[in-house]
């Protein structure tokens, strides 16, 4: 499992920590899961910190998080967990 940001493809949708991210065409295997998730504050919208197997190889692929707790399936993409300056430009300004 790689530590991977989790980002609605909708941002009007909710993120549920806890919810498990699967492909589309096989929603009962489960590829991991969602570590946290928050409303962002630098873009409208919610972001996440998801463990994912084979992550870093799954930048750009759309998923679904699934929240059986809460009856709740959302289609997410998968993004690098540098949400915010991942080049580090404000640190260097």
């Amino acid at each position: 499992l790689q530590l991977v940001g989790i980002r609605p493809v909708d941002p009007a949708n909710r993120l549920r920590n806890g919810a498990q991210l699967v492909a589309p065409a096989a929603p009962r295997a489960s590829l991991g899961y969602l570590t946290s998730a928050t409303p962002a504050a630098a873009f409208d919208g919610w972001m996440g910190l998801g463990l994912l197997a084979g992550g870093r190889g799954r930048h750009g692929q759309r998923l679904l998080a699934v929240s059986p707790v809460h009856w709740e399936s959302v289609e997410v993409e998968v993004a690098s967990p540098h949400a915010f300056d991942p080049e580090n430009t404000r640190v260097r300004s």
